[in-house]
């Protein structure tokens, strides 16, 4: 059985410390992003942070209410936003679109122990806009179970 700590999206890529290199490339790196303008300000960070405050709990509310209706214990029910992308780097340009990825319990969808096609594990979900931020959001299924998973 797959604890927190087996899944990929949690585990640091690397958890060395960085080296002087690696500084002055990120310092590099750093530069040419600013001067091309793909460092948001400090406003628009607040609020993307507030609507993906607002995306989270609309995720939320949707699982529980899922979950309510096919008979389960809803009060345990939660589901995982993660960032990726420019946005997950913190290196986008003002007004892109905010690519979100939720991961659930099979996403509400029952396998009866069969494999799970790739079609199926990463779903675009529809687009929408709140406070100026294009929210893409796609969903995904694990095939582990964590304790007190519950396939839906």
């Amino acid at each position: 059985m797959a604890g927190a700590d087996d899944i990929y999206l949690l585990r640091p890529l690397n958890e060395h410390a960085p080296t002087a290199e690696d500084k002055r490339h990120s310092a590099e790196l750093e530069e040419v992003l600013r001067a091309n303008d793909l460092y948001e300000s400090l406003d628009d960070a607040l609020l993307r942070e507030d609507v993906l405050g607002l995306f989270y709990q609309l995720v939320q509310t949707w699982v529980k209410g899922v979950c309510r209706k096919k008979g389960f214990n809803a009060e345990d029910a939660r589901a995982h936003v993660y960032t990726f992308g420019s946005y997950r780097l913190g290196v986008h340009g003002p007004g892109e679109s905010a690519a979100r990825h939720g991961v659930c319990s099979q996403f509400l969808r029952c396998t009866g122990g069969k494999p799970i096609d790739w079609a199926l594990l990463f779903t675009p979900v529809p687009f929408f806009t709140q406070h100026t931020f294009y929210i893409q959001a796609s969903r995904a299924s694990r095939r582990e179970r964590t304790k007190g998973e519950v396939f839906l």
